[in-house]
């Protein structure tokens, strides 16, 4: 039997852990090293971790504007999805929506996330 504070827990962990990968994910699809080396330094990355990152980073400059923009939106749709939603608390996706908000503006997508509601 799985005592409740486990599961509690894991959940605090679990969302904890979303603020870091959605900097990543922002900092890789952003198209700027300055942004991705920001990024990775709360891991302190090996060498060969920052240069994968870099080649994953280099593959969503090579997709373009667009293909950035079709990524961004699929992880929004995920990210918002009525699913994701009742696992988080609404707290915890306003601030992944404020944080995506302010980096879609950077990245030039206002109004990306204007559909989803937190």
């Amino acid at each position: 039997k799985q005592e409740p504070h486990c599961n509690l827990n894991s959940q605090r962990i679990a969302t904890e852990a979303c603020f870091p990968f959605f900097g990543l994910y922002l900092g890789t699809v952003s198209g700027s090293k300055l942004w991705l080396q920001h990024e990775l330094s709360y891991f302190n990355p090996t060498p060969g971790e920052t240069d994968a990152y870099e080649k994953i980073q280099n593959c969503f400059n090579e997709a373009g504007s667009l293909g950035k923009f079709r990524d961004i939106k699929v992880m929004a749709t995920l990210l918002f999805s009525s699913k994701c939603k009742t696992y988080y608390s609404k707290e915890v996706l306003t601030k992944i929506k404020a944080q995506f908000t302010q980096a879609l503006k950077a990245l030039g997508y206002d109004g990306l996330l204007d559909n989803s509601s937190s």
